[in-house]
């Protein structure tokens, strides 16, 4: 459950904002500040996707490393 929790919850998603440089949390008050830049602003809008993807993937990375780690 643990794993799955890493996985899933938003509260623990952290990705680095690309207009500041800060290591930011995907908190409904995060994405309403940035709502109005996404629409807006297509650079950052393209810029803060990738950069969720990254994290994504870096994400499920080491919740794969920690569950083969599991495994004989």
């Amino acid at each position: 459950m643990e794993l799955a929790d890493q996985l899933s919850n938003p509260l623990l998603f952290e990705f680095v904002d690309p207009d500041t440089g800060e290591t930011e949390t995907f908190t409904e008050e995060y994405a309403i500040e940035i709502s109005s830049k996404i629409m807006e602003d297509s650079t950052f809008n393209q810029n803060i996707v990738d950069e969720w993807i990254r994290a994504s993937e870096a994400r499920y990375d080491a919740v794969r490393d920690q569950l083969e780690a599991l495994t004989p």
